[in-house]
């Protein structure tokens, strides 16, 4: 299922955000590079992190910073 998701998104994502949101190519490839470049700075830490402690607060971490991302996000969206 999540690779169905991740299909979808990769390969209609685009084709909505020009067509239906009215983004440029620009801002498309703008807003498909953040996940990547999140991911060049976010894994060698989160590999640091992983190595100096526990597998179970790192997780507890982990979650913790996601709910209040989702929680801030949600407070000031649209």
């Amino acid at each position: 299922m999540f690779i169905i998701a991740n299909f979808a998104v990769f390969i209609l994502g685009p084709f909505y955000l020009q067509g239906v949101m009215g983004y440029s190519p620009a801002r498309v490839d703008t807003v498909f590079l953040i996940v990547p470049a999140i991911l060049v700075f976010g894994s060698p830490l989160g590999g640091w992190l992983f190595d100096r402690f526990h597998y179970r607060y790192s997780s507890a971490r982990g979650m913790i910073i996601v709910a209040a991302f989702l929680r801030n996000w949600k407070r000031h969206g649209k």
